[in-house]
């Protein structure tokens, strides 16, 4: 398994000062960070497309293959993010309209890269951005549409818990009944709540550290698939991000979650 943590200027100078150790940088597409990372260290691309909002035929898929070429990144991922339109909307069955958006846009993608190079990421059932529609966060609705379409699983543990949480549900059982039997790429960070909002991308606590070690253990013992990458998308480059890129942070947090990622895991 690799490395990884997101690209931030705090990131690469603890880097160069010999502080944290990683196997690559996650980037978003901007042609800018995926240079000044590429300087640095290898380089895999994160995709901003999203599956099942109506949007994907827009998609300018030359400049999607462009950083695949240039960077070597290996998954196309596409974010599992279909908007309710109408207040608890669909539910997880055969003919549902949001079902088969979601269908049809991962299945176009597999088309276009062969469902070897394609991975879906769950998301938080609701975001500022609006509430995802409840038939793309069911893990029967997620582990029907990665076995169907042939594609992997990209598991963003912290949209797993936070959705758990805003549904009510115990969040391991939440994350097992996800098709992590085809995982290819994990997503890890702190949460916090910001009095209206769950939020991810914070710093680890001691409750995020006991799920991501739980996690890990069941990848070490072979009990979910092993993800070619684990991320910690903790840090960034947007205005979104450098309020939360504490080199003091990512300092202490990297390394402890490489060696999780590099040695066997324990379960809690």
């Amino acid at each position: 398994m690799k490395f990884a943590l997101n690209y931030s200027a705090s990131a690469a100078a603890l880097v160069r000062q010999g502080c944290i150790e990683l196997d690559l940088w996650k980037c978003p597409s901007w042609p800018e960070v995926v240079a000044a990372a590429g300087a640095e260290l290898l380089v895999y691309v994160h995709f901003d497309l999203w599956a099942g909002s109506g949007d994907l035929d827009a998609t300018d898929w030359n400049r999607v293959e462009g950083f695949l070429a240039q960077t070597g990144t290996r998954f196309v991922n596409l974010h599992l993010a279909p908007l309710e339109r109408s207040p608890g909307e669909g539910r997880p069955s055969d003919g549902n309209p949001v079902v088969e958006r979601l269908f049809g846009d991962v299945m176009s993608a597999v088309r276009r890269f062969g469902a070897e190079r394609v991975i879906v990421e769950n998301m938080p059932h609701e975001y500022p951005g609006g509430v995802i529609s409840r038939p793309a966060v069911d893990p029967q609705v997620i582990s029907r549409l990665v076995h169907e379409a042939g594609c992997g699983f990209l598991l963003d543990l912290s949209h797993a818990r936070i959705t758990a949480r805003q549904l009510g549900l115990d969040e391991r059982e939440y994350v097992t009944g996800l098709p992590v039997d085809r995982l290819c790429e994990l997503h890890i960070t702190g949460l916090d709540h910001d009095g209206r909002y769950w939020r991810d991308h914070m710093p680890l606590t001691d409750e995020d550290w006991a799920a991501a070690e739980w996690a890990m253990a069941h990848i070490h013992a072979g009990r979910w698939s092993r993800p070619e990458i684990v991320a910690l998308e903790y840090g960034g480059v947007s205005s979104a991000f450098t309020w939360r890129s504490d080199p003091a942070v990512i300092a202490a947090q990297a390394p402890r979650l490489r060696t999780l990622v590099k040695e066997n895991g324990r379960l809690r």
